[in-house]
């Protein structure tokens, strides 16, 4: 996961995260296990977002923002070969993702700007592979 740079937390939380002014250039992920269920995303960046509880409350987080960058020549076996974003609902830290469809879910907002995002690869998502978002 993430080739290039990994970012994770928790929502609801406080302060922004920003990846701007980078160069993220030949990077892969990949994953060598032949177990089908065994995935790889974001070659060149991989951002999950991962929420705990569906309490109904709204998180007025804006979600992460991704600005001013070169994302050249990643790969990713599977998903987002130079982007991928994942929201994943794990019900009181549990080590397994529930479905999406409960209410209260919050519906995070990642920012990508003015990025140059070309010649990368992945079986789906080459470029860019948002899932449960919102993006700008």
């Amino acid at each position: 996961m993430g080739g290039g740079i990994y970012l994770d937390f928790v929502i609801p939380s406080s302060g922004e995260r920003i990846i701007s002014n980078n160069i993220i250039s030949n990077n892969q992920a990949k994953c060598n296990i032949s177990n089908s269920k065994k995935y790889s995303f974001g070659g060149g960046i991989y951002i999950v977002i991962i929420e705990t509880k569906s309490d109904g409350s709204a998180d007025n987080d804006p979600g992460p923002f991704i600005y001013n960058n070169i994302i050249s020549g990643n790969h990713s076996d599977y998903y987002g070969g130079g982007i991928a974003i994942w929201r994943g609902y794990f019900p009181n830290f549990s080590p397994y993702a529930s479905p999406l469809t409960s209410a209260g879910h919050y519906s995070p907002k990642p920012s990508i700007i003015n990025n140059t995002i070309v010649n990368n690869s992945a079986l789906d998502g080459a470029g860019l592979f948002i899932m449960n978002h919102n993006p700008f």
